[in-house]
């Protein structure tokens, strides 16, 4: 590869290194390797173990809150153009009877007019686990600090369907997969959840994977998973904006739409909520990915339906759950039996109202059908805030047929 460095050496020799100013930086045909070991070790192992027995006591020699010596500030800085061209990164697997490599090549960088004070504007392209370009990738961030801290605050992804096989050596999370596609098409807005963002959340697209095919010592099985989302959410306000949520994987399908707000406050509000799930099977999920079913432990075996509906006004939301485990079999060894087909179905719902003067009541029904028995139940709960002396009264009811 090649590297060329194009800046204004007068204008940083006479700021002592304070006002630093580049007009070009360009690397060509840069070439990057990461090599996996019969060990289950990598090269970039060995550098991190180096680099550890180095600095590894750097971190503790700077007190929480107080800038590191390393931390470079300069008072002013400008990057007119970097562009890396060409780049190339392979994974090469030693582990097997042959050597085998993947990767992505075609590699292009572009940022242009970054300086301090500004957001950054990069743009990515590479042809990733084949030889056309089918990756395109968009970030822009928050404005650049003295320490060329950058936080990332929207992306844009755009992935042509690729094949996920040629990975399966290298990313030992992946189940045993040994064939299938995947591609998406992704808006992200991060928000709250990068550290240093603040807001919403923001999830706008669709990903697509097909033909996804495990096959290991404990099972081998088929399926494709397509997901179309635009969801918006601030876990600290309490807030979330389903404006489509489509997601289906073999007979599962869960969808949703609707508007919650202040959901963590006294004071929720909810405008058209509704969350549905159907054909819900855990076990099959597991197949997919083991920790569900290491989780599961074959206790629930079957399909599953639920819903959730939200709505009512800001002083009197409603929210009904509904949960039809009819098709599923649960075994809880020594404590619960049920077969596929014995009908229970757990039904609740939840009003709250409040009052301008600060009263608060809360009612819930709820009732469980178990084959022909059934018990209902119900809570109340008010709340009184008027006087000086604040009250608050419970009320709780049971019915049933006779159970057995």
């Amino acid at each position: 590869g090649r590297v060329a460095i194009n800046a204004d050496l007068l204008k940083a020799v006479r700021s002592r290194g304070q006002n630093l100013h580049i007009q070009l930086i360009e690397v060509s045909d840069p070439q990057f390797a990461l090599i996996n070991r019969s060990a289950g070790e990598t090269n970039v192992d060995d550098l991190l173990r180096q680099f550890n027995a180095t600095h590894g006591n750097a971190a503790e020699a700077t007190p929480s809150g107080e800038t590191s010596e390393s931390d470079f500030t300069v008072a002013e800085f400008q990057i007119d153009r970097f562009a890396l061209t060409n780049g190339k990164v392979e994974l090469i697997d030693l582990t097997g009877e042959s050597l085998k490599a993947v990767g992505a090549s075609q590699i292009n960088l572009t940022i242009n007019d970054a300086a301090m004070g500004r957001s950054l504007h990069a743009v990515l392209d590479a042809a990733v686990l084949g030889e056309t370009k089918n990756l395109s990738v968009e970030i822009d961030t928050e404005a650049i600090d003295r320490t060329f801290r950058v936080t990332p605050v929207d992306l844009k992804i755009d992935l042509s369907p690729v094949s996920l096989a040629p990975i399966s050596a290298f990313v030992t999370d992946l189940h045993g997969l040994t064939h299938g596609t995947f591609e998406s098409h992704l808006n992200i807005h991060l928000g709250a959840v990068m550290p240093g963002g603040q807001g919403a959340t923001l999830l706008d697209g669709t990903i697509l994977a097909q033909g996804l095919r495990f096959n290991d010592s404990a099972r081998a099985t088929t399926g494709d998973f397509a997901a179309k989302l635009k969801i918006a959410a601030d876990v600290a306000k309490g807030n979330l904006q389903i404006d489509t949520l489509d997601v289906r994987m073999g007979q599962l399908q869960v969808s949703g739409k609707g508007r919650a707000t202040g959901l963590f406050t006294s004071a929720p509000s909810m405008s058209s909520l509704e969350i549905v799930g159907r054909n819900v099977d855990l076990e099959k999920l597991g197949r997919y990915y083991p920790p569900l079913e290491s989780l599961v432990q074959k206790r629930i075996g079957g399909p599953f339906d639920f819903s959730v509906q939200g709505g009512g006004t800001a002083t009197s939301p409603k929210l009904k759950v509904e949960l039809d485990l009819t098709r599923a079999a649960i075994v809880w060894p020594g404590q619960f039996l049920k077969a596929k087909g014995v009908a229970l179905v757990v039904e609740s719902t939840i009003d709250a109202t409040s009052s301008a003067v600060g009263s608060r009541t809360l009612h819930s029904r709820w009732a469980i059908q178990l084959a022909d028995q059934r018990a209902e139940g119900s809570f109340n709960m008010s709340v009184d805030s008027t006087s000086s002396k604040p009250a608050t009264t419970f009320d709780i009811a049971i019915e049933s047929n006779a159970l057995d």
